[in-house]
């Protein structure tokens, strides 16, 4: 799946808009860009950019202490559990620690 940038699609679109009406880009970027008005999606774009928030959820590692012993895992049911060397050493199972 592609990546979605939002901010790269809003710069874009103002970009066209201050070209088809020759209108000041950096007045239209300040007013809705920058003070974080979003311009409107469609359902079908909203889906995707929510999947993909749920999607880097997912990825994101959490520092933990187990046993006086720091590992970073992927907090959800099958994540992954890493030594501080990146080293998949478990994984999460039916919210337990599962080492290998």
């Amino acid at each position: 799946m592609k990546e979605i940038n939002i901010v790269e699609l809003q710069e874009n679109l103002i970009n066209k808009i201050c070209i088809d009406y020759n209108l000041n880009y950096n007045e239209l970027y300040k007013r809705y860009i920058k003070n974080d008005l979003l311009i409107e999606m469609d359902n079908e774009e909203y889906d995707i950019v929510k999947q993909k928030i749920q999607q880097d959820k997912h990825n994101i590692l959490e520092k933990v202490a187990i046993n006086k012993h720091i590992y970073y895992i992927e907090n959800h049911e099958g994540g992954a559990i890493y030594n501080k060397e990146v080293i998949k050493i478990g994984e999460i199972k039916n919210n337990s620690y599962i080492f290998f």
